[in-house]
């Protein structure tokens, strides 16, 4: 029996001697004993056309074989060999120039080699056609910068060597297997490699390699000088076949015969050159302040360098490129600066760098990559802009074209301003007390930067008397106008940006060269000039205060006062502002305006009702009673009640009464609250500019059990807000009589409203007579209940509290009635009747004779008190 792979690499086994028929093995001898068969692998025969006629190899130098019954089982398990080893003989030619009479080297480039392998199969996708399969990286080895530079000294230093620049390298690749898993050798592939990664290692450099150990002037001939395949590839030497370590009567390592040498030598001509391209913006008003600097200056203020991995950073020299600038107008040549926000330029190499070694060469002496930058200085011009300074190149393009950044300059200065609403006190004002829009009106002024004590100007009047061509925007800068009811946010919150020239050039007469420009820088700022109103329903402003500038003795700060605008007399309407700086601390101008406010405070006293005993009080969701008031005004001397109004609240559109409430602790006898940012003068049309009185007028508490709500009130076709006033000496809650005390201070810019709400009380009376012989005793206790509820004929009757904790008078009880906590369902003779009255025990001594305590009946004990609203 024999076994063989066919083509398909499928085993196939054939029973009998090779070219015989088959023949069924005995089972039995003949004595009837069963025989026992085994198979046995003795040798494999090689495909010479793959191994080679002289390298027939023993099995067991392959595989480890393992027999089970019929089952052989072959695992690849190496060779038993000593790993070889290939070894790569490296010249290299360091790039140099001539200083004098001394030689340079110019740069130190980094060596890296990869290592790859393959072998020879017998089949190729199933068919028997011999082919190699996919070569794969086995190792990489790298002759470091470092190492050349150190490499480099040594020869140097030794005197028997004449051109130490020419430098030889031996790097030995260990433990290599030789062959493969079929038996065929492996055969190995050197590749020097040209890029690695993204990074160029040997870019303009020319490169030799060859197989065998060859000396620098065998390799470096043409035959052998690698080509440029635009691969990661520089050169590459395939198809060594290494044997074991000492087969050849060497020791391997660096003394090891060589088994493929390369040369590298930096290109003499031919070198690859690029040019840069960019473009250049300006941010300057379309260079309205003529402060852009002539084409022919601008060339002059760049200055183009470059620099690479291992190579020392250079400026490039000026004779080696030349720089055109397209201004994209066309009187923007030389002598004129043009318009247009956007230049062009190019920069170009002019001459063979085979000398000077300056021109734009793309790749630095050591093979890597330069990466070019240009820089700007502006010079006599650089303060006019704020530059980007320096722009940065990446990588050239297929036509070895770099794009620079874009290298962009301003002379713009962003300068803001808004409007800021306070009180008389400089803290927030409620802007909803106060109607109708507003309109406020700035001036933008300008000054020299450099003179602390520069005179401001009107900006309009000064860039004018320059004759400059300002844009528009700039224009409706002069004079902005904010509009808006106070509640605005986005009106009077917003910072509104404007952009002005950061320098401008004074010397623009004609003779007046480039060079001799003068620019000067501007500082700015936003004054407020004028203050109008619009009521609700008017169709025009009308200005209600000039706004005047006033200097601050210092000289570096000033405050602003208001005048009326026909009579000039002290606005009744703003306070003086406090004094800002000439210059603010931020681009912000924020210019505050401060309403002459004054305040309302609100006191509130409960009188009678045992310190809320029987929670008689309004009550909150927090457990403290609360009790809302609405806020009335009136501009009349010695109003009248019917001069009062609800003062109006005007919040999202809407337009109402405004609610305020006061709270205290459960049981306390006062509560206390100041209304503050009130408008100290009307700016209604029938009243504009007269002093105004405030009062709060007491709310009772809502039907619905809603709690009020601070703020605006809106009528509505279900409550409206009269149905809740309380007059004075009305009933507040049902068990109270409220008072009031209004007071006007205008001179302390403080008016005061007092409600006192006091309990309602009665007095209870009974006679006790004898009927029958008198007791004994003198003392007699009576008790004092109060129906506490009702439900149809059951009544539930409860104790008041002890006369001890209130000091009631012995003779004559005020019983305190009306104090609702909620109300039943249902009506007697037409009253609602409270589900809660007070409760108290009373005990008295009677002495010598009846007292009268209360009315009642022989056989009753205690009374019912029917108490309506």
């Amino acid at each position: 029996m024999s076994i063989s792979v066919n083509e398909d690499g499928k085993a196939e086994t054939v029973p009998g001697k090779p070219g015989t028929e088959p023949k069924k093995l005995a089972l039995y001898d003949d004595d009837g004993y069963r025989y026992e068969y085994k198979v046995e692998e003795t040798e494999v025969l090689w495909d010479s056309s793959i191994v080679g006629e002289d390298d027939q190899l023993g099995l067991d130098e392959v595989y480890e074989s393992k027999t089970n019954s019929y089952l052989i089982t072959n695992t690849y398990k190496g060779f038993e060999q000593e790993p070889g080893s290939l070894t790569v003989k490296k010249y290299l030619n360091l790039p140099t120039a001539k200083v004098g009479e001394e030689t340079t080297v110019l740069g130190y480039p980094t060596v890296k080699f990869e290592l790859y392998r393959n072998y020879k199969t017998g089949m190729d996708n199933g068919e028997p056609i011999y082919a190699y399969t996919t070569p794969q990286k086995v190792s990489e080895r790298t002759w470091s910068a470092g190492s050349i530079k150190e490499l480099y000294e040594q020869q140097k230093n030794d005197s028997q060597v004449r051109e130490p620049w020419q430098l030889e390298h031996s790097i030995t690749f260990d433990n290599l297997e030789i062959h493969a898993p079929n038996g065929a050798p492996y055969e190995y592939e050197v590749r020097e490699i040209a890029k690695d990664g993204s990074t160029v290692l040997l870019g303009d450099y020319d490169t030799w390699a060859a197989i065998g150990d060859l000396n620098r002037e065998d390799v470096q001939v043409d035959e052998n000088k690698a080509l440029d395949t635009g691969t990661s590839i520089q050169a590459k030497v395939s198809g060594i076949k290494i044997k074991e370590s000492g087969d050849d009567g060497t020791a391997g390592g660096d003394t090891r015969e060589a088994d493929a040498t390369f040369l590298n030598q930096r290109k003499g001509e031919g070198r690859e050159t690029i040019t840069i391209k960019g473009t250049k913006t300006w941010s300057d008003f379309n260079d309205a302040f003529n402060t852009r600097p002539d084409p022919e200056i601008f060339k002059s203020m760049l200055t183009l360098s470059r620099s690479a991995t291992g190579m020392t950073s250079e400026n490039v020299k000026e004779n080696l490129y030349e720089i055109t600038v397209d201004t994209g107008v066309e009187d923007g040549g030389a002598g004129s600066s043009g318009t247009a926000d956007s230049w062009n330029y190019t920069i170009t190499a002019t001459g063979s760098d085979a000398e000077t070694l300056g021109e734009l060469a793309r790749y630095a002496p050591n093979g890597r990559e330069w990466k070019y930058t240009l820089e700007e200085d502006l010079g006599v011009v650089d303060q006019s802009y704020q530059s980007s300074g320096k722009v940065n190149g990446g990588s050239p393009d297929v036509d070895n074209i770099i794009t620079m950044s874009k290298l962009a300059n301003s002379n713009q200065t962003s300068v803001q301003y808004r409007k800021n609403w306070r009180n008389a006190e400089d803290t927030s004002l409620n802007v909803n007390l106060i109607p109708g829009e507003f309109q406020v009106t700035f001036k933008l002024q300008v000054a020299t930067a450099s003179d602390a004590s520069a005179e401001w100007r009107n900006a309009d009047e000064f860039f004018a008397e320059n004759k400059y061509a300002v844009p528009e925007s700039i224009k409706k800068a002069y004079k902005p106008v904010l509009e808006g009811t106070l509640s605005d946010t986005k009106v009077w919150d917003k910072a509104n940006a404007v952009l002005l020239p950061t320098y401008v050039c004074v010397d623009s007469a004609e003779g007046v060269t480039p060079e001799t420009k003068k620019y000067v820088k501007l500082k700015y700022r936003y004054i407020e000039t004028e203050i109008s109103y619009k009521g609700d329903g008017e169709e025009e402003f009308k200005p209600i205060a000039n706004v005047q500038l006033v200097p601050e003795s210092d000289g570096k700060r000033y405050h602003y006062e208001y005048y009326y605008p026909e009579e000039q007399q002290q606005s009744p309407f703003f306070e003086n502002s406090a004094p800002y700086n000439n210059m603010p601390s931020s681009t912000i101008h924020t210019i505050t305006n401060r309403w002459k406010t004054t305040s309302l405070q609100i006191e509130k006293k409960w009188e009678q009702d045992a310190d809320n005993a029987y929670s008689t009080r309004p009550k909150n969701s927090s457990g403290q009673w609360s009790v809302a008031f609405v806020i009335q005004y009136t501009t009349k001397d010695n109003p009248e009640e019917k001069d009062w109004e609800n003062l109006p609240y005007y919040s999202n559109g809407k337009t109402g009464a405004y609610i305020v409430t006061v709270t205290g602790a459960n049981n306390s006898k006062l509560g206390l609250k100041t209304v503050k940012n009130l408008p100290t003068v009307s700016l209604d049309t029938d009243s504009f500019g007269q002093p105004i009185q405030y009062r709060a007028i007491e709310l009772n508490p809502r039907i619905n059990g809603k709690l009020w709500n601070e703020g605006l009130w809106v009528d509505t076709d279900d409550e409206s807000l009269a149905e809740y006033m309380v007059e004075n000496n009305g009933e507040y809650h049902t068990a109270y009589t409220a008072e009031y005390q209004h007071s006007y201070s205008p001179e302390v810019q403080s008016d005061k409203t007092t409600v006192t709400n006091t309990m309602d009380v009665t007095s209870v009376k009974a006679d006790k007579k004898w009927i029958g012989n008198k007791p004994d005793s003198n003392i007699v206790t009576l008790q004092l209940q109060y129906l506490k509820s009702r439900d149809g004929d059951t009544e539930t009757w409860s104790h008041l509290l002890p006369m001890d904790q209130f000091g009631w008078m012995e003779r004559l009880i005020k019983l305190e009635l009306n104090l609702s906590v909620s109300f039943l369902a249902g009506q007697l003779s037409g009253k609602i009747f409270p589900s809660a009255l007070l409760a108290a025990i009373f005990q008295t001594k009677l002495k010598k004779q009846s007292i009268v305590l209360w009315k009642w009946s022989r056989e009753m004990v205690r009374t019912i008190l029917r108490l309506g609203k």
